[in-house]
């Protein structure tokens, strides 16, 4: 079932990097002042993950479009074309391409969405891997529908 409305925005994009190398720990070191010496770490973006960010920001303005910069309560559908049969984490890929997604300013903040959904289709025939998404506005009475299937939500 889904809960989702017509389509807002539709991306091809390339697949997503596995969220456990998008980001590093950065150790940096406070070199004057009273906390001299003391060490910090924190995580930025690794090369897969900027060079991801790119190639979505690319894909966003092909065409010399401007992003929509979507706000409200949204829903996104995301089918992952693999380029083989190897095993892989869905959610370790989605919060990548949200992250993305933000950065290329196709959406204010991944926390508008309220229905996230993300197939893994089976590996191309070309061997490339992609990233197909779709993102709606959120429909509450379809929800309704939802939560009554799982009953625990009546509208009386």
């Amino acid at each position: 079932m889904s809960i989702a409305g017509d389509p807002l925005y539709e991306l091809a994009l390339p697949m997503p990097p596995s969220l456990n190398g998008y980001y590093l720990n950065a150790v940096r070191t406070v070199m004057r002042g009273a906390t001299a010496g003391k060490r910090y770490v924190g995580r930025q973006l690794s090369a897969a993950g900027v060079d991801y960010r790119r190639e979505v920001v690319a894909a966003v303005r092909r065409g010399h479009r401007s992003p929509p910069a979507l706000r409200g309560r949204l829903s996104i559908v995301v089918l992952l074309v693999p380029e083989d049969r190897r095993a892989f984490d869905l959610d370790n890929r989605f919060k990548c391409l949200l992250d993305a997604l933000t950065y290329a300013a196709v959406i204010q903040d991944d926390a508008l969405f309220d229905d996230i959904r993300m197939v893994r289709w089976n590996p191309s025939s070309d061997r490339a891997r992609r990233c197909l998404l779709r993102i709606s506005r959120f429909d509450p009475k379809r929800a309704i529908e939802l939560a009554n299937s799982f009953g625990i939500f009546d509208a009386d």
